[in-house]
């Protein structure tokens, strides 16, 4: 079994919900950090979902907010999706890491 740290998403949120990253065939993916900036003058909303999971519905991020998961590890296996997105015209930057498990 190989474990990898790797950096899974760095980017954008989108406004459409699509993937921004998906666990490929025969991997498994431990998500061990999720950092999420809003960089918008504005207040802005934001939804995070793994796994067909929410893990932030319709949160509010004021101007400036970071929101960082790192607390509880989460699996995801092949196959499985991950989604962040918030409102339309609105910014957030998006980092997420982990281990890739590969056995």
């Amino acid at each position: 079994m190989m474990n990898v740290p790797k950096c899974f998403y760095r980017g954008p949120g989108n406004d459409t919900g699509a993937a921004l990253a998906t666990v490929p065939v025969g991997k498994t993916w431990i998500i061990t950090g999720v950092v999420i900036v809003n960089i918008d003058d504005a207040t802005n909303l934001l939804n995070v979902m793994m796994a067909d999971e929410y893990v932030f519905s319709n949160a509010n991020m004021s101007s400036g907010m970071t929101i960082t998961l790192s607390e509880t590890p989460i699996v995801l296996e092949a196959g499985d999706v991950i989604q962040v997105w918030r409102g339309v015209g609105q910014l957030l930057s998006v980092h997420i890491s982990g281990v890739e498990v590969t056995p």
